[in-house]
């Protein structure tokens, strides 16, 4: 979503996405956008003789004999070779980042929230010609000096552009975005949380397996939607988790949000609480402490509250980022 928003404000023919499993976003992927679909680096059941390898301090991910691996070095090299001059936006790996830096591509890397003073995001930073973070510098929570001097801060931003001022939110109803890659708002915390707020109605978007016995009333299951934003502007409070994405489209309809960081690599989730830990309308609810929690008094306290997480949003974000990157083209190929 965050790469279709850029492509879209760059405003040029010649954008390629490239990645793996592209396939399934075919129906939102522009036409005017090239797609190089790259397969998956993970082992397989023909990658019999697949080790992870010593350990390798300069990247994070090196398994050795990995069909896939070997393959999408392969079209990635070969991409380079016959698409120059390129310039190489990721986001986000370090290892294709530095191949393309060996293969002589300038790079452009996407920042995310995490404690990333590790050795391969150093060199992988140190690499790249120019770092953009999809946020504004007042929630940067680096103390690198370096790092931040190469940051061109965006300001906050989201694929929804939904005109809300006359829509109404309803104060008894409440949304639940599951996120992926792993999330505590599984079917028991969303029955725990139902069956304690009787009194409000529950929208759950994202994949999440239905209970068999429909004996809750005031919960219904949508699934993957493509337009979670129609939904979500009708409610009145947010519970999901903190990817940042979903930060950015809640703060883009200035909701009152309960957010719950999940355990993520280079702790990003807890790291982007703390970088909002301020913004009124925003309350943290630790995984582990779901259970104890009171969530009728803290939805009910969240509803009554004035949310202020739109203070992150920036309106001119993808307008400023498009430029700054027409800016650095100009630069490396005058």
């Amino acid at each position: 979503m965050r790469s279709l928003s850029i492509a879209k404000a760059m405003n040029i023919d010649n954008i390629i996405f490239i990645g793996s499993d592209l396939k399934r976003f075919s129906h939102i992927i522009p036409a005017n956008i090239q797609v190089l679909e790259l397969p998956l680096d993970i082992p397989t059941s023909t990658d019999e003789n697949y080790q992870e390898g010593n350990k390798v301090d300069c990247f994070h991910y090196v398994p050795l004999l990995v069909k896939g691996v070997t393959d999408r070095a392969a079209l990635l090299s070969a991409f380079f070779q016959r698409s120059m001059p390129l310039l190489l936006i990721v986001d986000v790996s370090v290892e294709v980042a530095m191949l393309a830096r060996l293969c002589g591509i300038p790079t452009i890397i996407m920042r995310q929230h995490g404690i990333r003073s590790d050795l391969p995001h150093q060199l992988a930073y140190q690499s790249a010609e120019l770092l953009i973070a999809p946020f504004g510098k007042e929630l940067e929570t680096s103390n690198n000096a370096a790092v931040i001097e190469k940051t061109f801060y965006s300001g906050g931003f989201s694929r929804t552009h939904l005109q809300t001022e006359n829509l109404v939110a309803y104060d008894d109803q409440v949304a639940i975005l599951i996120g992926t890659g792993g999330s505590s708002l599984d079917l028991n915390t969303i029955l725990l949380i139902a069956n304690q707020c009787t009194s409000y109605y529950f929208h759950i978007l994202g994949e999440i397996a239905e209970p068999k016995n429909d004996f809750l009333t005031n919960i219904t299951f949508h699934g993957q939607v493509d337009n979670v934003e129609e939904i979500l502007v009708r409610c009145k409070v947010v519970i999901g988790n903190l990817g940042h994405n979903t930060v950015m489209e809640i703060a883009t309809l200035n909701k009152p949000f309960i957010g719950i960081p999940e355990p993520r690599p280079f702790d990003e989730q807890i790291d982007k609480a703390n970088a909002m830990k301020t913004i009124e309308g925003f309350e943290v609810v630790l995984p582990e402490e779901i259970g104890s929690t009171d969530w009728k008094v803290l939805i009910e306290r969240m509803s009554n509250s004035n949310s202020n997480l739109s203070v992150i949003i920036h309106p001119n974000a993808l307008e400023s980022t498009a430029n700054r990157i027409h800016q650095l083209v100009t630069e490396l190929f005058p």
